[in-house]
Order: structure tokens, then C-alpha cells, then sequence
């Protein structure tokens, strides 16, 4: 379910990129200061270790923040479009399954590319390589079977936060296997439900989420960040990629960005927002 939406910090993202900078500058700097062929089957078990240290800190801080739970501003929002009261044992289920999601997800990652790295430290040794790499496809085949199953869990974790929203599930995407092997993802996640007497649906696909809610409203079209910054409040940066259109008929929030539908509660809030009637974020 879209909600929860977490954004990395900055230093967040320099430790990432740093980590991997180190990672491979290390590996390539071991390499170049050998003068030995012999030594030269050591490199590859330099890079494993220095990737078993980078992917291990990255998944270590996955699972440890995996409480599925949602950001101070977002939850205040969502208390704030919640039509009814949600107790504290909704929102901590909500977060227990959630999290149990993300941290099984970082496990069969975490495993599968410990085994491809130890495939790489073990290059020389060609059987034992071997099947590690086909240990790593197990558990990915694995991965890929889990994906209907975390989609259903996370749906059912937000489902009682769904409901303090008046919106339901109504439809989910189908998976398809790929020519090539794989799934791919077809179809978005539909919900529909009523608030305040306007019906509202919402479709999230993986790169696009639209959010239609039918209450009459001024006529406009507005793509700038600033100005729907002007109509819903928040930052400007919480509306890149975002297009509103309102008229008599009602209301359009289109978003398009990675994971869009993880802004469910801001585009319902920017749809409301837009509406007659209701009052700015900033408010």
C-alpha cells in the first residue's frame, strides 16, 4: 500500500555512493599494485570481501529500519484526511506486517548476493563456484515467486488504514513471465471508495499514480511545484512530477516518478485540496 512514504536523507546517500567509491577504489587499487601473475586470483576475492562489507552495512540498515513505519509529517497527514478515528493497534499492525515484508525481502537479497559474491571469491575453485552460482538462482527463482505473496501482505497490512481513508482495495496487477525469464508487472493496484459524499479512485502503477476524485472544483491545470505548493502545501520537491487538473466534473492528480504511489496521502490531499472547500495544508 502507498503510504509510508520514506525518503533517504543526503548523508544517506553520500555513505551509499562513498561505500561503493571505497568498495571499488580499494579493489582497483589492490589490482594495480600487483606485479605477480600468481597474485593476480587474489583480486577477485579483494572484491568479494570488499562487496561482502558494503551489501552487508546496506542490508543491515534495511532490515534494522524495516518497522514499516510512516514518516512524523506523513503520519500527521494521514490523521488529517482519516475520516474516523485509528487507534494505535491499527497503525502498529499496520507497521508489523509491513515491516515483516521489507525484512524478508532484505534477507533473500542479502542471500543472494552473499552467494554471488562467494562464488567470486571461490573463482578458482570451479566447482564450488559453480554451485554457489546456482544456489544464487534458487533463491532469486524464490524471490520472484514471493512477489504476489509481499503485494497481498502489504495490501492486507494497510487495509484497516485503507478503511480511516473511506477506500478500499478493488484491484491488483498480474505478473506475466518474460521471454527471457522473469516476471514483469502489468496493471496497477486500483483502490475506490466515497469521502464526504465524492466518489474517489486511485490507480498506482510501478512509474505512475493517478488519483481522480469527483467534486467540482475551479477550473485549472497546474504542472508548476510552486504553485501546487500555493494549493496543497508542503515543499516544492514533494511535487515534482506532479500535474493537476480540476474542473466542475472533479479533480486529476497525475504523478509520475518511481514508486508514485507511495505519495497516495499527498495526491488525495493535493485532490482535496484543489476541490471546493478545503482548506490549504499550511493552514
Amino acid at each position: 500500500m502507498g503510504m509510508g512514504r520514506r525518503s533517504a536523507s543526503p548523508l544517506q546517500y553520500v555513505l551509499l555512493i562513498g561505500g561503493l567509491l571505497a568498495w571499488i577504489g580499494v579493489t582497483v587499487a589492490f589490482a594495480v599494485q600487483i606485479n605477480d601473475p600468481a597474485e593476480q586470483e587474489t583480486v577477485p576475492r579483494v572484491f568479494a570481501i570488499g562487496g561482502a562489507l558494503y551489501f552487508g552495512a546496506l542490508f543491515a540498515h534495511v532490515a534494522l529500519s524495516a518497522s514499516g513505519r510512516m514518516r512524523k509529517t506523513d503520519l500527521d497527514l494521514y490523521r488529517r484526511l482519516a475520516l474516523r478515528e485509528v487507534t494505535e493497534a491499527e497503525i502498529s499492525r499496520t507497521r508489523a506486517l509491513g515491516g515483516r515484508v521489507v525484512r524478508v525481502y532484505a534477507g533473500l537479497g542479502a542471500l543472494t548476493t552473499g552467494l554471488g559474491l562467494a562464488a567470486i571469491f571461490f573463482s578458482s575453485a570451479g566447482s564450488i563456484s559453480s554451485w554457489l552460482i546456482w544456489a544464487a538462482v534458487a533463491v532469486v527463482v524464490l524471490w520472484a515467486a514471493l512477489v504476489p505473496w509481499a503485494i497481498r501482505t502489504s495490501l492486507l497490512a494497510g487495509r484497516e488504514l485503507l478503511a480511516g481513508l473511506g477506500v478500499a482495495v478493488a484491484g491488483l496487477p498480474d505478473w506475466f513471465p518474460k521471454p527471457g525469464g522473469g516476471l514483469t508487472l502489468v496493471g496497477s493496484v486500483r483502490y475506490v471508495g466515497e469521502r464526504r459524499g465524492h466518489e474517489v479512485a486511485m490507480a498506482h502503477g510501478t512509474k505512475v499514480a493517478v488519483t481522480a476524485l469527483q467534486a467540482p472544483a475551479p477550473v485549472r491545470h497546474v504542472d508548476d511545484p510552486d504553485a501546487l505548493v500555493a494549493i496543497a502545501g508542503g515543499l516544492a520537491r514533494d511535487w515534482r512530477a506532479v500535474e493537476l487538473d480540476a474542473g466542475p466534473e472533479g479533480v486529476s492528480v497525475v504523478r509520475r516518478a518511481n514508486g508514485a504511489g507511495a505519495w497516495m496521502l499527498q495526491d488525495l490531499w493535493l485532490a482535496e485540496c484543489a476541490a471546493s472547500g478545503v482548506p490549504n495544508l499550511s493552514a
